[in-house]
């Protein structure tokens, strides 16, 4: 789903926990997995990271119009425009 291997999930989820983002549980029914849950106190400040990209996608959905054939392509890149820019802000930011 997230093109990620395993390994390179664990560090995200590392990171996260480590700046007191999400937090892991253990699953009742299946020892081998962990949840992540988000860390409640801290989700005002983590949707305040994503503002910025949910105008830009807003603003990208603006542009094109409905019932055109050629928007799922164009949504695709727009959308790959955006997150790139997006992702580059929070970047800059640490």
């Amino acid at each position: 789903m997230t093109g990620l291997t395993t390994a390179a999930l664990t560090s995200v989820i590392d990171r996260l926990e480590a700046r007191g983002i999400v937090r892991r549980e253990r699953d009742i029914g299946d020892r081998r997995k962990s949840l992540v849950r988000p860390i409640p106190e801290r989700m005002t400040e983590i949707g305040r990271l994503f503002e910025s990209l949910d105008r830009a996608m807003r603003q990208a959905l603006c542009r094109l119009h409905r019932g055109r054939p050629d928007v799922p392509p164009r949504l695709r890149g727009e959308a790959d425009k955006v997150m790139l820019a997006e992702t580059k802000k929070l970047r800059e930011r640490d």
